[in-house]
C-alpha cells in the first residue's frame, strides 16, 4: 500500500501532514468496491487517503459504513487543517475547500437540490469548490444548472493487469464483464445494469447460431436462472466474480469486449474504461454511456441486437479489427489511473494557485 494511504487511528495521531488534500475511502472485504476511487487516489501525489476496511463477515458493510460516516464527522476539525477535501457523491459541512466527485450522476431533483445547497453554502463561507465529473454530457448538464460552479472532467480509467503480455484465446472470443449477470427470476434481472435479458435471449443465441466456434466469456456472478439458460451453450465460458486485476487479465485474453446494455444512464461507464485498457475493439449499443467508443473510433456502435451480432462477426476481419486495435493503443495512454490522478492533482493545485 502506498505511503499516502493510512488507517483512521494512525491518521488521527498524525501531528502534521504535508499533503494538500484529504479523502476518506471505504473498502469492503466482502462486496464489490467502486473500481474508480481507490485506483484513482492510489496514484495521487498530493492527497492523503484515510482508508477504512470493512469486516470479513457477510452483511456487515451497512454497520461499518455507519461507523465510517461517524468517524468522518468526528474528525471534521482535523480534516479542516488541509487545503482541500475530496468528497464522493454527497457534500460535507466541513468548512474547507471541497472537490465533490459525482461519477454516477442521477440527474434527479434531489441531486440537483443537494448540489445547489452545497454550492450556496460554500459561497456563503467564502470557500472554493469544484465539481468533478467523468464526461462532457455531465459537465454540460451541471454547467447549465450551475453556471457559477467550476466543473472539471476526470475520465474513467482502467486497471493494469500485468506488465507481461497476455496471450489471446486460441478461438476468436468476445467478453462481457459485470458484477452481476441476472436473468428471469434472478434478484437483479430487472436492474438497468445487471439485468441481461438482451444478452441471453437475443445476442448469444444468434451469435452462436451464425458462428458455433466463437467463444463468449462472461465475468461476474451469474444468477441461477442466468446460469441455467447459459448452460445450453457449450462455448460460453463463465469466470464468476473476480477482483479487478483478474478481470483485467481475462479481458486481455479475449479479442472483443461487448457492452450489451440498452439502458442509458447518460454517464461515463467504468466498464468501457476497463475495455479500453484491455485493448479490445468494443461493440456496444448507441448510448451516451458508450459515446467515447464512437468519438475515438474504438469499436462499432449499433442500434439493435441483430446489428450487434453482425458487428462482432465483422471484427473477425483482420483489417477492420486492426484499425480499432491501433486506435485503442493510441487512446489508452490517456486513461491510465496515473495520468488521470495527475490531471486531478493539477486541477486542485491550479485552483489553489489562483487564490
Amino acid at each position: 500500500m502506498p505511503n499516502h494511504f493510512i488507517g483512521f487511528l494512525r491518521w488521527l495521531l498524525l501531528k502534521r501532514d504535508s499533503f494538500e488534500s484529504v479523502i476518506f475511502l471505504y473498502k469492503s472485504r466482502v462486496n464489490p468496491d467502486s473500481p474508480r476511487f481507490i485506483p484513482l487516489f492510489w496514484e495521487s501525489k498530493n492527497t492523503r487517503v484515510v482508508l477504512f476496511h470493512g469486516l470479513k463477515l457477510p452483511k456487515t458493510d451497512w454497520l461499518m459504513l455507519k461507523v465510517f460516516v461517524i468517524c468522518e464527522r468526528l474528525a471534521i476539525h482535523k480534516i479542516e487543517q488541509y487545503e482541500w477535501y475530496h468528497v464522493i457523491g454527497t457534500s460535507s459541512n466541513a468548512k474547507i475547500n471541497q472537490a465533490l466527485h459525482i461519477d454516477d450522476p442521477t440527474y434527479s431533483k434531489i441531486e440537483t437540490q443537494n448540489i445547489a445547497g452545497w454550492n450556496d453554502r460554500m459561497r456563503k463561507d467564502k470557500l472554493d469548490n469544484i465539481l468533478i465529473v467523468t464526461n462532457q454530457h455531465s459537465r454540460n448538464y451541471f454547467s447549465k444548472n450551475f453556471p457559477d460552479l467550476e466543473i472539471e472532467i476526470v475520465e474513467q480509467g482502467f486497471t493494469q493487469a500485468t506488465r507481461h503480455k497476455v496471450k489471446k484465446n486460441i478461438n476468436f472470443s468476445c467478453v462481457y464483464s459485470s458484477p452481476f449477470i441476472d436473468y428471469g427470476s434472478d434478484r437483479h434481472s430487472n436492474h438497468v445494469a445487471w439485468g441481461s435479458q438482451v444478452l441471453i435471449e437475443e445476442i448469444i443465441p444468434e451469435l452462436l447460431k451464425l458462428d458455433p466456434k466463437i467463444e463468449v466469456h462472461l465475468i461476474g456472478k451469474l444468477g441461477r436462472d442466468a446460469m441455467k439458460e447459459i448452460s445450453r451453450f457449450s462455448n460460453v465460458i463463465c469466470h464468476g466474480y473476480v477482483d479487478r486485476y483478474e478481470n483485467a487479465r481475462i479481458l486481455q485474453t479475449c479479442h472483443i469486449s461487448i457492452h450489451p446494455r440498452i439502458h442509458d444512464n447518460f454517464r461515463a461507464v467504468q466498464k468501457i474504461g476497463e475495455y479500453i485498457g484491455a485493448g479490445n475493439p468494443i461493440v456496444a449499443f448507441r448510448l451516451v454511456d458508450t459515446s467515447i467508443v464512437n468519438e475515438l473510433s474504438l469499436g462499432i456502435i449499433v442500434e439493435n441486437s441483430r446489428d450487434f451480432v453482425h458487428a462482432i462477426l465483422s471484427l473477425r476481419n483482420s483489417e477492420e479489427y486492426s484499425y480499432y486495435a491501433q486506435n485503442l493503443i493510441r487512446a489508452k495512454s490517456e486513461f491510465t489511473w496515473a495520468k488521470l490522478a495527475s490531471k486531478l492533482d493539477l486541477i486542485i493545485s491550479m485552483q489553489g494557485s489562483r487564490n
